[in-house]
C-alpha cells in the first residue's frame, strides 16, 4: 500500500487525455475518468507477473527520508544554547555573590 506521490517542480504536467500520468496520484486519475470516490492509496505488486503480464510489476523500493544530518544540527544547535544560557546565568550569578 503507498500514498499518493507528491509533484515537484520538475514533475511534468499530467496528460490525462493520452493518459499519462507523471505521479501517482489516484484522486487525479479517478477525476480525470469519471470513477467516483476511490481509495487515497494504491497497491504497488512486485510480484508474480498477472495473466497476460499487464499491469507489468516493478521491484518495489522503500522510499524513507534521511534527516539525519537535519536532526543532529537541531540536537547540537540546543545543547549549545543551553551552554550560552547556562553562561549568561552562572555570568549574572557570579557578579550578584554576596561579598564579590
Amino acid at each position: 500500500m503507498r500514498w499518493p506521490e507528491q509533484r515537484t517542480y520538475f514533475t511534468p504536467a499530467d496528460d490525462p487525455a493520452r493518459g499519462n500520468w507523471f505521479t501517482r496520484d489516484p484522486q487525479a486519475v479517478a477525476a480525470a475518468k469519471g470513477l467516483g470516490p476511490v481509495a487515497p492509496f494504491y497497491v504497488a505488486q512486485e510480484s508474480p507477473v498477472p495473466p497476460g503480464g499487464l499491469p507489468k510489476p516493478g521491484a518495489l523500493r522503500a522510499a524513507l527520508p534521511n534527516n539525519h544530518l537535519q536532526y543532529a544540527l537541531t540536537w547540537f544547535g540546543l545543547a549549545l544554547t543551553l551552554v550560552g544560557v547556562f553562561g549568561a546565568w552562572l555570568t549574572v550569578r557570579l557578579r550578584n555573590r554576596p561579598g564579590g
